[in-house]
């Protein structure tokens, strides 16, 4: 029997109104933005350039050790290296403020799915336990934008890739969930909306997966789910047939 309901984030419970290609180029400008009100002397074509190349290094490290790297820790490499003779403290509060003027710009991308309170009501009046976890760089975030949103009471415990040395799809990021909710794999169902990622990776842990359809990712090939979903309202039936 199902008596916890883990659910991804991004593209799960809220959805992006615009692309990641259309988003990254005005978080990127208003990161510049920020570096330049503190003394940056690049063009923003040259900072365009150099912010690539180096986000392109984290990218294939990440790739290698299949983890994600907290934004904070890169972004502090990234203002050591364009102002190397200000002090680590200097670095350190700005690499703060660059992160979250970074993430303002996509986190106000996302908007919650329409059905996502009702449905996560329903579930906490049924007594079943609800947390989150998510591949994401920014947990401090993740968290404030529940909060903003008026989610983050309905979950516990909500948990980020950066905080640990893996992510999904491995397994072990989805039993550190199940220890803390101490339930069983098989008392426990994964929601998510990326086939590679959430279905193999709540396989991979022995819970049931559900997937809600993501038009852009059906291209994708994937270990089946137990269940797809296109809202979020039909856990409320989906649930008690796994």
């Amino acid at each position: 029997m199902i008596t916890a309901v883990i659910f991804d984030y991004g593209g799960t419970l809220v959805y992006p109104r615009d692309s990641w290609e259309r988003i990254k180029p005005r978080a990127v400008y208003e990161t510049y933005k920020a570096l330049y009100d503190n003394g940056l002397k690049m063009s923003l074509e040259e900072f365009i350039s150099f912010e690539e190349s180096f986000f392109d290094e984290y990218s294939k490290l990440e790739a290698e050790e299949k983890m994600d790297v907290p934004d904070i820790e890169k972004y502090g490499k990234l203002v050591e290296q364009l102002f190397p003779e200000k002090s680590r403290e200097w670095w350190e509060s700005l690499a703060k403020t660059i992160t979250a003027v970074f993430w303002s710009v996509v986190i106000n991308n996302y908007d919650v799915r329409t059905d996502a309170h009702q449905t996560l009501e329903t579930l906490r009046s049924r007594e079943f336990k609800m947390a989150i976890i998510s591949n994401h760089h920014n947990h401090e975030a993740l968290v404030g934008h529940l909060k903003g949103m008026g989610l983050d009471g309905f979950f516990f415990p909500i948990i980020s890739s950066c905080q640990f040395p893996f992510k999904k799809p491995d397994s072990r990021i989805f039993n550190v969930c199940l220890d803390i909710l101490r339930v069983k794999s098989s008392n426990a169902v994964y929601v998510g909306d990326t086939p590679d990622i959430d279905v193999v990776g709540a396989k991979l842990a022995g819970m049931k997966s559900v997937l809600i359809r993501d038009p852009l990712k059906e291209g994708e090939t994937f270990a089946m789910p137990d269940r797809i979903i296109s809202n979020l309202s039909e856990l409320i039936s989906v649930i008690p047939q796994l």
